[in-house]
């Protein structure tokens, strides 16, 4: 028999589940789009959460052939015997799908925790039981729909010869086992979600997001409720209430899961609307100074208000905006003001990408761990007129290692990206094998003059007469200089402050050292023949103001060289950039750090440089790698501005 659904109690328990399934499915899309908007892996989790929709979609069938074919939702008088057979065989079908769905989805969301916070060893031990209790509730579940009574046919035939169990007894422990791992997911983020240094509003919004598995606990109430009350002898009437909070279940959990997902898709497609504007004023959240470290804040304060606007637009504000924190998928951050622009360049200060980068990965990974290794692509020139996105990929978490890949993105192009390696301190054992390059003898700092607070660039340097300067061989040539921040690194920051503003400073004038070792000139004539006027009055005007940043920030007066027969460089970009950090607390980026460079080699356009980088006392803090372009002027062509990034 055919039964309508002119009945409300058949057919609004199937328009609601419709309605949840379809949502499930909405944010399960978005999930996986979100995924490849920016490129990421489909992970673990993603599958398991699919392949639950799928058996969600099933379950879903069942129900509906239940009210079309056996007269779910109508009183039992109004349903023929046969009918109702039918619908207790499709009701232990139902029954089998319900453990294997929750399951799945309970697995992929710890899965999708085992990615944020593996590297704590509390939370290991509290998620593998967790899965322990997930896995073995599920077999209890499944093995209870087979062995519920006996022979399998009295789960719909009980005129038969047969035994059932304590059914209300089964549904109470099952349930009550169900109910426990559901409180138990939604607190177990909680710790480290209210660990996060962040603003209230901030943090309450992604607890709020954390927080919707209480709708799951609730669902799962109301459904051990529902199979404790249902009537035999009207089950066709009650069985519809059991079928709709079953599959409530699965569905509110997948919408659980899928939210931060959500969270971060809608983040990529209207940015202006869900956090990624760099209008300060009133529509974004803020993030406390602290969360990047202050060092990141401060330094955009000391580029100095002087310098052109057709060079630094005005400032948006000091602080750091972060547009999806720890807690979601990939952690996302951008600066509300513009990074420094080289007079004369044509892209963003390289060093200042870098910084930022290893500023926001350092706040995705345990406090005891700390980086050790930095390996960077510049790739396309940075503008410095529209903020930067920083996205932070959760490679590797270890209990020793930990792995972050971060890339800065502009107009949806990758301008830079960087993997970075950060290691657990004092993971090294008490044995190990000890040395390192010491600083050059008769080296002695700067003395602080009057002049030590006075400059528009974010740190000063003092150069030091290029050793072996009158060497035929470039190889033997090493430039240096003595370098550190400019004013005081605020004591928030702690030591990842320090790091931020070494890598920060690492960039300063790095490949340059192949043009000082070569005797190249940067500052020809200001045209060539080509050039119009025009061109000439912009290039002119780029060159004065780049001497100018020199002489002002770097100490270097580049009119009085002595250009006569020198070959002049026609572009100088970097393409790499290498950090191998080695003692993370043994400085101060504040007080002079002394470094040395040398190159290797140079050819075919580009060269190489190493560098060397000691704290005041003589502690190697730093070894640095650099490759770039570096290339002659062509006389026949308009003179290219040099880049930083």
């Amino acid at each position: 028999m055919v039964y309508d659904l002119t009945v409300g109690t058949a057919r609004n328990p199937v328009i609601v589940i419709i309605c949840f399934t379809v949502f499930a499915l909405l944010t399960t899309i978005l999930r996986i789009q979100s995924k490849w908007m920016r490129k990421a892996k489909v992970a673990s989790d993603d599958y398991l959460i699919i392949i639950a929709l799928l058996l969600i979609v099933l379950s879903e069938t069942l129900q509906i052939s239940a009210v079309v074919v056996s007269g779910l939702g109508r009183h039992a008088g109004d349903v023929s015997p046969s009918d109702i057979i039918t619908l207790l065989k499709i009701n232990f079908g139902f029954r089998l799908l319900y453990g294997i769905e929750v399951a799945l989805v309970k697995l992929a969301i710890i899965s999708f925790y085992f990615r944020l916070f593996s590297s704590r060893d509390c939370f290991r031990v509290a998620a593998w039981i967790v899965i322990s209790l997930t896995v073995l509730w599920a077999l209890a579940d499944i093995l209870a729909v087979f062995l519920l009574c006996m022979p399998l046919s009295m789960n719909w035939d009980m005129t038969g010869e047969g035994v059932c169990l304590n059914r209300t007894a089964m549904y109470y422990s099952l349930g009550a086992i169900n109910i426990f791992t559901d409180i138990t997911l939604l607190v177990l983020p909680l710790p480290y979600i209210l660990g996060l240094r962040l603003e209230n509003k901030r943090k309450f919004g992604i607890l709020a997001m954390f927080s919707f598995g209480i709708f799951n606990t609730a669902v799962s109430i109301l459904r051990m409720r529902a199979l404790i009350t249902a009537n035999g002898g009207d089950i066709t009437f009650t069985l519809a209430r059991v079928f709709m909070w079953t599959l409530l279940d699965p569905c509110v959990l997948i919408i659980t899961a899928n939210l931060p997902m959500v969270r971060t898709y809608f983040m990529l497609v209207a940015p202006h609307i869900f956090g990624s504007s760099m209008d300060s004023s009133n529509q974004h959240r803020m993030l406390e100074e602290n969360r990047l470290p202050r060092f990141m804040a401060e330094v955009d304060d000391r580029f100095g208000s002087d310098l052109s606007d057709q060079v630094r637009p005005k400032p948006f504000g000091t602080k750091i905006v972060i547009t999806g924190g720890k807690g979601a998928i990939d952690d996302m951050f951008t600066n509300t003001r513009p990074l420094w622009h080289p007079p004369g360049a044509r892209g963003i200060y390289g060093g200042a990408v870098i910084a930022q980068c290893l500023a926001a990965a350092q706040r995705t990974v345990p406090s005891n761990f700390t980086v050790h290794s930095m390996h960077c692509y510049f790739v396309l020139a940075g503008d410095a007129t529209i903020p930067v996105m920083y996205y932070v990929e959760h490679v590797r978490e270890g209990r020793s290692f930990a792995t972050r890949t971060v890339q800065a993105r502009q107009r949806g192009k990758a301008i830079f990206t960087t993997t970075m390696s950060f290691a657990r301190e004092n993971s090294g054992g008490k044995k190990t094998v000890e040395h390192a390059v010491p600083l050059p003898s008769d080296i002695l700092p700067p003395g602080d003059g009057p002049d030590q607070e006075s400059g528009s660039g974010p740190f000063m340097s003092r150069r030091i007469e290029i050793l072996n300067k009158e060497s035929k061989n470039p190889h033997e040539k090493k430039t240096r200089q003595w370098i550190k921040a400019r004013g005081r690194i605020s004591d928030a920051g702690g030591h990842q402050a320090h790091l931020s503003a070494l890598a920060y400073m690492s960039d300063s004038y790095f490949i340059g050292t192949v043009s000082r070792i070569h005797d190249l000139w940067r500052f020809g004539a200001p045209a060539n023949p080509t050039s119009s006027k025009s061109e000439t009055d912009s290039v002119t005007k780029e060159r004065e103001l780049y001497r100018r940043r020199l002489k002002e920030s770097e100490g270097v007066d580049a009119l009085a060289e002595n250009v006569e027969g020198k070959a002049e460089i026609g572009m100088m970009v970097s393409l790499d950039h290498s950090i191998y950090f080695h003692e993370p607390r043994r400085f101060r980026a504040d007080e002079w750090m002394f470094t040395e460079m040398s190159s290797p080699w140079s050819g075919d356009g580009r060269g190489v440089v190493q560098q060397h980088m000691f704290a005041g006392d003589g502690t190697l803090v730093a070894t640095c790698f650099q490759e770039g372009v570096v290339r002659l002027k062509d006389e026949l062509v308009p003179i290219p501005k040099t880049s930083k990034l």
